[in-house]
């Protein structure tokens, strides 16, 4: 028996869902029981981005996004393919809350490294297919239009939405250089000042927040920039563009597992080793340093 794409596309994205739960579940529950003595305050921000996985992993079941370009038009078209396709009235409306949900998961990350910049850099912490879209939900961008003259005419509106979508990822992307790079420095500058559990613990936050940033880079956002921006040059990848939907239904049941498997004391409690003498209690002054 042959499965088709859409058939393949929806089992990854139940797959997804499901994993996404169990997987930022048990992070939740590890930032609540096990992260209270090693991360202060910023278990909180933690927390916060693993529970809007949870929500980004409804809006994505709920809409069961197909992402589609055209082959010679500049149009980017993503369309439900839930049991709510069909509801217009809803419908155009949780393919834009969709997207809007994809948009904010590198302001997340953005904020987590900004909070880590804050935590360690700053002086005085230092120092402490097959549908009809007539009858179907769906939001599409067309670049422009090609008279029969042949003069492009450009719509202004779709244009500035693409480019509001690259400034956010830039301005985003840029912050978290910005503060990797500041975070670096002066980790590398306090090494003599902090003890050997901070040094350690500032490290695990520091790859955990790579891993995080690099995953969503390569799953999300290079894929999805690719998809929008192949349009303005008038070049399809039909199919190839719902394996889009596919990565984007993986990513929230991926992310949590590099916070588990990055921090220690997190993955000796999965894998049911002693992590007792790991957490017991730091000194104040290290702990103001290293979390605020």
């Amino acid at each position: 028996m042959i499965i088709s794409l859409k058939t393949l596309i929806h089992f990854i994205q139940y797959a997804g869902f499901v994993i996404a739960h169990i997987s930022n579940s048990t992070l939740l529950v590890l930032i609540f029981k096990r992260a209270n003595k090693l991360f202060g305050g910023y278990r909180r921000v933690m927390a916060v981005f693993a529970f809007y996985s949870l929500i980004y992993t409804w809006i994505e079941i709920i809409t069961q996004p197909i992402i589609q370009t055209h082959e010679t038009l500049p149009i980017v078209i993503v369309m439900l393919d839930s049991p709510l396709k069909h509801e217009t009235w809803i419908g155009n409306e949780i393919a834009c809350l969709y997207c809007a949900s994809f948009a904010l998961v590198i302001s997340l990350l953005a904020v987590q490294f900004y909070y880590r910049y804050i935590a360690l850099c700053k002086e005085t912490i230092m120092n402490y297919y097959e549908e009809d879209t007539r009858n179907s939900s769906f939001i599409g961008a067309i670049y422009y239009t090609v008279e029969q003259n042949g003069e492009k005419k450009w719509r202004i509106t779709d244009v500035m939405g693409y480019l509001g979508c690259i400034l956010i990822n830039i301005s985003c992307f840029t912050t978290i250089l910005i503060c990797a790079f500041k975070i670096k420095c002066n980790m590398k500058n306090s090494e003599s000042s902090l003890s050997f559990k901070t040094k350690e613990i500032n490290r695990q936050l520091f790859v955990t927040l790579l891993f995080q940033t690099l995953l969503p880079a390569v799953m999300m956002y290079t894929p999805v920039g690719i998809v929008m921006t192949l349009p303005f040059f008038r070049i399809g990848i039909g199919k190839l563009s719902s394996l889009v939907g596919v990565l984007l239904a993986i990513y929230p049941a991926i992310e949590p597992i590099i916070a588990i498997f990055c921090i220690k004391d997190f993955r000796r409690s999965i894998m049911c080793r002693n992590g007792n003498q790991y957490i017991k209690p730091i000194s104040f002054a290290a702990s103001s340093t290293a979390y605020n």
